[in-house]
């Protein structure tokens, strides 16, 4: 089913990053799952996770510029008052009702695959866990404002202003990982395969390993 909606304000974390805010109109989803979205007079559409809260009054997406992406510079073009369609709720990248109030989680993402991360704590801000957020200036610190120092290891590829100088995998390889916890991973799919590898390799149960590739 396909909503319409007024934005209500767009924030920019970089010239290519952005949040847009939007009506939810009632509508109801899940965190961790995402939504399809359209511009009136483009045909194109693209799925974007929401990074809202389930309990918030509004609907939120975190999009990236991508350089050669039409859509996306369609996006960064609306304003606040602008229409925005959306279809959903889709996917399956979601929080256990019954782990949630004893499960350990590991959140693992590269770039703007932090989305559904920021809708797990803000739908359940008592759950147990940590972030691992590949980015590759620490300017590209999406989760700063949602996620606690002591809950997260920002990992910079380009610099050295993150917890860690490195990519993801680099982090994981030299940490011990804990096979007794759950892990989440959202990003771009070399890094999905490679980190999946790490943690089957040192232990962690398939079961324990929920995936959802941003391309």
């Amino acid at each position: 089913m396909k909503f319409q909606a007024r934005i209500s304000e767009i924030k920019f974390y970089t010239d290519s990053v952005f949040v847009i805010r939007f009506e939810r109109n009632g509508f109801q989803f899940k965190a961790g799952q995402y939504l399809v979205l359209s511009v009136p007079g483009i045909q194109e559409s693209r799925e974007y996770s929401i990074c809202s809260g389930i309990n918030e009054p509004w609907l939120e997406v975190l999009v990236r510029e991508i350089p050669d992406g039409y859509f996306s510079k369609q996006l960064k073009k609306l304003e606040p008052g602008d229409v925005i369609y959306f279809d959903g709720p889709f996917g399956f990248f979601i929080l256990n009702n019954i782990e949630i109030k004893t499960g350990e989680y590991v959140f693992i993402a590269t770039g703007t695959g932090i989305s559904p991360f920021i809708s797990f704590l803000k739908s359940y801000p008592e759950i147990n866990y940590h972030l691992v957020h590949g980015i590759r200036s620490y300017d590209e610190n999406y989760g700063k404002d949602y996620f606690p120092l002591l809950h997260r290891t920002i990992c910079t590829s380009r610099d050295n202003r993150g917890n860690y100088s490195g990519r993801i995998t680099g982090f994981l390889k030299e940490k011990k990982i804990d096979p007794s916890k759950i892990y989440y991973l959202c990003g771009n799919s070399q890094m999905i395969s490679e980190v999946s590898d790490i943690l089957e390799d040192s232990g962690v149960a398939v079961k324990n390993i929920r995936t959802e590739v941003f391309f």
